[in-house]
């Protein structure tokens, strides 16, 4: 069972491996338009490039995915309170100098890729239209172990799936 403790933006959980600190961002009706905005501005472009989406997503969802993946960078943006611009160059970093992985369940892994840089933080950023929890980051190098190594499906390529409580909260 899980205890939770509440203080202002910040939320303390303690599960079974110790506490684990999250952060709550709750971003404003400008934020959300300018997220959104960005999302939308991102499908359009690959779509006229003739990019295809990495690693094989559903063939639905490709717009919301796009929109809360930018309202997840903009979320992350706030709490690190780094300036986010609006880019589609894939080798750019999402926020400042670290990768977003944006997922609308509460409890899912941090995705790592085989091909993400190995200098790299990645976030893990969980919430839907506007609510997010900061989960936590981890290098990517430090990411890449075995015991993390599967696949979601058979549609999609395997990856590494970090488990919540082995994130930096820090």
């Amino acid at each position: 069972a899980a205890r939770i403790v509440r203080d202002g933006t910040s939320t303390a959980i303690r599960v079974a491996d110790g506490w684990h600190e999250m952060t709550h961002i709750t971003l404003s009706s400008g934020e959300l338009f300018q997220g959104a905005v960005m999302g939308v501005l991102r499908r359009v472009r690959n779509m006229k490039a003739g990019r295809k989406e990495l690693y094989s997503p559903p063939k639905t969802g490709a717009w919301d995915r796009h929109i809360e993946g930018a309202l997840g960078e903009l979320a992350l943006a706030k709490h690190l309170n780094v300036f986010i611009a609006d880019h589609t160059d894939r080798k750019c970093p999402d926020v400042g100098d670290v990768d977003v992985r944006m997922s609308t369940y509460a409890n899912a892994h941090l995705i790592v890729h085989p091909d993400d840089p190995d200098d790299r933080d990645i976030w893990l950023v969980t919430g839907f239209l506007g609510e997010y929890v900061i989960r936590g980051w981890m290098n990517s190098k430090d990411a890449k172990q075995q015991k993390w190594w599967g696949g979601p499906d058979n549609e999609r390529p395997s990856c590494y799936f970090v488990p919540q409580g082995e994130l930096d909260n820090g």
